[in-house]
């Protein structure tokens, strides 16, 4: 049960020393269960902000956006939040309200069931260790990689009110971020966008429609991670 209130508990109050633990330079670091702290089931941060735009694709297939920008810190607090999710059993879901006045989308939502289903049915794995090693980053930074289709992180763009097919244009709500490889996936990305070492200030992960750059799953909007500074900011 979760006995505090979201006004008491900050990613960077619960994170934010595990955050400072990690190495700068290119060594690797180890993540298990042991290194997490106890987290309340809601958390809140005023670093991130994430606004709607979209684009079409010929006049008619319209393609949603998300733009998130966040300071490389709070990046790396995400990232933890993501795999304290992931390899803590007492831990199944997690929520973070995004308090600046500037977010369009004001909670994301995401869990893990603590195990993972394999090619067969009967067959579950469960979260053991994730060793990081800091990579740079490309614009587009899986077109390297073989990722099969339950891999991709989701971004589910929901509405938290009641009537959601008439509130559209007002959903609020990311829900994330699909199995352990794909949060996993996207934990390590947050982490080469947080480290002081990286140059990039923005990436994109596009939709399956650009399958040579796919970065997220196939009912997802299209992602933008901005750190400020970016001059693609919608701002």
């Amino acid at each position: 049960m979760n006995k505090f209130s979201a006004q008491e508990c900050t990613l960077r109050d619960y994170l934010g020393n595990l955050a400072s633990s990690l190495p700068e330079g290119d060594q690797s670091f180890l993540f298990e269960s042991r290194l997490f702290p106890a987290l309340p089931n809601t958390l809140q941060t005023a670093n991130i902000e994430v606004r709607k735009t979209y684009h079409f694709i010929g006049d008619s297939c319209r393609i949603d956006v998300l733009n998130f920008i966040a300071p490389r810190d709070t990046y790396t607090c995400l990232a933890l939040a993501i795999l304290a999710v992931i390899f803590r059993p007492d831990l199944p879901e997690l929520t973070i309200q995004l308090t600046s006045p500037g977010s369009q989308v004001k909670w994301i939502h995401f869990g893990y069931s603590g195990k993972t289903p394999r090619s067969a049915l009967t067959y579950l794995t469960v979260p053991h260790s994730f060793e990081y090693r800091r990579r740079d980053l490309d614009e587009h930074p899986w077109t390297q990689r073989r990722i099969p289709d339950n891999g991709w992180p989701d971004f589910l763009l929901k509405y938290s009110g009641p009537a959601a097919h008439d509130h559209w244009e007002d959903r609020d709500t990311i829900q994330g971020f699909g199995n352990d490889d794909a949060s996993v996936l996207l934990a390590e990305l947050l982490l080469n966008l947080g480290s002081t070492n990286n140059d990039r200030l923005m990436v994109r992960l596009e939709t399956v429609f650009s399958p040579a750059y796919r970065g997220v799953s196939a009912l997802s909007p299209e992602v933008r991670l901005h750190l400020p500074g970016s001059e693609s900011w919608p701002g």
